[in-house]
């Protein structure tokens, strides 16, 4: 946190710190401090009695906690419809899928694809974010909110997605 200097951004890690305590008290029923959080070589932080990510943007905050490998992504639905952009994010077959939609989705799928790949990259602990190199799975899910009347995309990476969606699959019918 202190290494943030903009003050925004130390407020909103500051911030995700805090949901994330309140998260892991809630789910665990121990205090935050019962729990050892490391870094790895690639600057990642761990525990080893749970996995999690934290992400924000603006005014939203998001705290994932998992038994398996996590990452999540919230990102502000901000204007970056630009071809520069979209050929340095996205894969050659995202960048087909991207060009051949109508001017007023380009946008949604940009920001959406590009929360899903931060997501996915949170979700392992490489050391360098390349989204053009990010292969989108099932494992990635994006969903949208509204915070303080501005959209956001939220975007989860989990093995565990598929087992939690074939549930609820289960139970609706």
């Amino acid at each position: 946190i202190d290494g943030a200097k903009n003050q925004k951004i130390r407020a909103q890690k500051y911030g995700v710190w805090k949901l994330l305590q309140y998260a892991v008290q809630s789910t665990f029923s121990r205090p935050f401090t019962d729990f050892a959080f490391t870094k790895t070589e690639n600057g990642k932080w761990i525990c080893e009695d749970f996995y999690f990510s934290l992400s924000h943007s603006k005014a939203a905050l998001a705290v994932a906690l998992s038994s398996a490998p996590v990452g999540v992504d919230i990102q502000k639905d901000e204007p970056l419809s630009d071809i520069k952009i979209a050929k340095k994010m996205l894969t050659d077959d995202e960048f087909i899928i991207f060009q051949n939609l109508p001017e007023k989705q380009m946008n949604a799928y940009l920001v959406g694809t590009w929360a899903k790949k931060e997501a996915a990259f949170k979700r392992g602990d490489r050391k360098m974010f390349i989204p053009q190199k990010i292969e989108l799975t099932k494992e990635e899910s994006l969903a949208t909110t509204t915070i303080e009347d501005e959209n956001y995309f939220l975007a989860i990476s989990s093995n565990l997605l598929s087992s939690v969606l074939t549930l609820q699959e289960n139970v609706l019918l």
